[in-house]
């Protein structure tokens, strides 16, 4: 009976392990893509596209592009 409640243990210890390794990668990658990935990508966008706003009387159009490499 003692084997099986040893066994019983090391599984919880082994599954908790497992959960909180798994909390860890997902907090370290959310860390990785909001302070770094993230603003590396906006200011991206902030420099490489150029949005357009058309009003006309009839209608209203956007038009997104990118910017050529080397221009300003």
């Amino acid at each position: 009976m003692s084997t099986d409640h040893a066994v019983f243990v090391l599984e919880h210890l082994k599954l908790q392990a497992t959960i909180e390794l798994e909390k860890r990668v997902v907090k370290h990658l959310k860390n990785e893509f909001y302070n770094k990935m993230l603003p590396k990508i906006i200011n991206q966008l902030k420099n490489e596209l150029v949005v357009d706003l058309v009003n006309n009387t009839d209608f209203l159009e956007i038009k997104i592009k990118i910017k050529p490499p080397g221009a300003e």
